[in-house]
């Protein structure tokens, strides 16, 4: 009788025992489901922040505008060092118009076009010393980058050539070429020979270190393929870099350490792309956005040039695609905000306080326009 009293709390036991397991898997596979929808819940919210760059309407916020007389042609690069202003023009046979930051008036310029040494022949800013007394610049023709010395008052520029050193390869041709921090450089080709990665990492001596950044786009049969190079737009902020295209409406960011290791800051494809398969491959330009048009980064966030219309709206002339908002990200690539500009330009920089932007408009006349941050500070 014992036995069989046994036998039976025993089996009782293993009743309540295989309720409870079965309890427990039910539980563990809903906190499972519960995990997973939580999740695609932030995945789809993230997402859904990212598409408010096109579908958000741009809030408002003032400006004021330098009303000067500004001597330019096409602004390349709009940069602020030591409390000037440099305008990057291309077509001209300076270098740069150098103007001062307080009123706009120019001061002078840097760069003579020529053949000589110190001079350039198709030149691209390449970035500055922490102190502002260096300018480097990368020369496309000679695959080299020019090293200079700035001395500058509030009422007169001078600079001296210094030094000057070649890349050890003419594999790549670049759109840009960037120093980061740490002495390091990171370029953005036209094309590349050796590979399909977006951006090439050399060390201060202008040797091979890596080649790194996913491509936004796979179909590489497509005529396209190569407009993401083309088209897009490079900044650095210490050891970090940001790479913004105006084709795919694509936005990446990465920070390289000092012996040349790279951590993925965030890549992520805003728009989603469409594309046309018959005959092969085609990127449509009458449904697809045209993106961003510059990025810059301050400390804690990165601001772009935000066009936003369909790529078949360019004319020949090159107008029909100005940008019409500033649009900003945090350092992991996440949507904060997005303003309006006030007039029609295509290059933005900031005071070296990172208290203002500055956007050089081009429409109707060159001038330059400023904003306070504080003012876009909302989010």
């Amino acid at each position: 009788m014992k036995q069989t009293c046994k036998s039976t709390y025993t089996q009782g036991n293993e009743k309540e025992m295989a309720c409870q397991a079965h309890h427990d898997s039910a539980f563990c596979i809903k906190q499972i489901i519960l995990f997973i929808f939580a999740i695609y819940f932030i995945s789809c919210s993230q997402k859904g922040k990212d598409n408010l760059i096109v579908t958000e309407k741009a809030k408002t916020v003032s400006s004021k505008l330098y009303n000067a007389e500004i001597m330019a042609k096409y602004v390349d690069k709009f940069e602020v060092i030591d409390s000037a202003f440099y305008l990057f023009c291309a077509g001209l046979d300076t270098e740069a118009i150098v103007l001062n930051e307080e009123n706009g008036e120019m001061i002078g310029s840097f760069g003579i076009r020529g053949n000589g040494p110190g001079e350039f022949m198709n030149h691209i800013y390449a970035g500055r010393s922490q102190e502002g007394d260096t300018i480097y610049t990368y020369d496309l023709n000679r695959y080299s980058i020019n090293v200079y010395l700035i001395n500058k008052t509030s009422q007169h520029f001078a600079y001296s050539f210094i030094d000057k050193k070649e890349l050890p390869s003419k594999d790549w041709v670049f759109n840009k070429l960037l120093r980061l921090k740490n002495g390091m450089y990171v370029g953005l080709p036209f094309f590349s020979s050796t590979s399909d990665n977006t951006l090439v990492l050399f060390d201060e001596e202008l040797n091979f270190i890596t080649d790194f950044a996913k491509s936004p786009i796979t179909f590489k049969e497509s005529n396209d393929f190569r407009v993401c190079y083309d088209n897009a737009y490079l900044c650095t902020y210490e050891n970090k870099v940001f790479l913004a295209t105006s084709s795919f409406v694509y936005i990446s960011g990465y920070e390289i350490s000092g012996n040349g290791e790279i951590a993925i800051l965030f890549e992520k494809q805003l728009v989603e792309s469409v594309y046309h398969y018959n005959p092969g491959v085609k990127f449509s330009k009458e449904e697809n956005l045209s993106g961003f048009s510059d990025i810059k980064a301050t400390k804690d966030y990165i601001f772009t040039l935000f066009c936003g219309k369909p790529e078949s709206m360019l004319k020949w002339d090159g107008s029909g695609m100005e940008p019409e908002s500033f649009v900003i990200f945090n350092h992991k690539g996440e949507y904060k905000a997005k303003y309006k500009t006030n007039n029609k330009g295509g290059r933005i920089c900031f005071s070296e306080d990172e208290k203002k932007l500055y956007h050089s408009v081009n429409v109707p006349e060159y001038d330059i326009e400023e904003y306070q941050i504080s003012d876009m500070e909302e989010w």
